[in-house]
């Protein structure tokens, strides 16, 4: 929505914000289940690396579909914490929804977290149990990926775009697209030159 209000700031002060939470999210996970020190280093790690910082800063949906994926994976841990409460995993299957509607990919991702689902759920009390808190979770995580389903329905005409629909490209992002042309190929021997200094301490 941003990009479409001709804002190329807002994105990239959005998605800084939330690379710097899926970092202190992180730190709380691993200081929570394991120790200070692993909280420390999934802090340092996360904040340290080159591509992420570099992918932190632009409009890309890679770091928002991250952090809803490390929110889900904490809700599911706390479920198995907390074996008195359906809160966290009805929570967990929300972020698993809104992950999925970032990125449809995130659906693979839930499929991976569908196991530790499963036993959250028969640790409730058996089948009968197990199947309402499963029905509650399936529930829960289409109402949270409808929002970005109807989005598409009602601005590229097709729910599960860019899949079973004809590619296309809205006439504000053309236009935006237009503002910014592509730069020029960089000189082969530039490309060369680079190469050679990289090499010997590419690990």
């Amino acid at each position: 929505p941003l990009l479409a209000l001709g804002s190329t700031a807002g994105p990239a002060l959005l998605n800084g914000s939330l690379a710097v939470l899926m970092g202190l999210t992180l730190f709380s996970l691993g200081t929570r289940f394991f120790s200070g020190e692993t909280g420390s280093v999934s802090l340092g790690l996360v904040w340290g690396t080159t591509t992420n910082l570099l992918v932190a800063i632009t409009p890309r949906t890679d770091v928002t579909l991250a952090l809803f994926l490390i929110l889900a994976h904490y809700a599911f841990l706390l479920a198995l914490e907390d074996n008195t409460s359906a809160w966290w995993a009805v929570l967990g299957a929300a972020l698993v929804g809104f992950a999925a509607g970032i990125k449809f990919n995130g659906l693979a991702y839930g499929a991976g977290l569908a196991p530790l689902a499963l036993w959250v759920a028969w640790r409730k009390g058996g089948v009968g149990p197990a199947s309402r808190l499963l029905a509650i979770m399936a529930g829960v995580g289409l109402l949270a990926l409808a929002p970005w389903l109807l989005k598409n329905w009602v601005l590229l005409g097709a729910p599960l775009y860019p899949y079973v629909a004809e590619r296309t490209v809205e006439p504000w992002l053309q236009t935006l697209h237009e503002a910014f042309p592509s730069a020029p190929a960089p000189d082969p021997a530039l490309s060369q030159a680079l190469k050679g200094v990289r090499d010997p301490v590419n690990l």
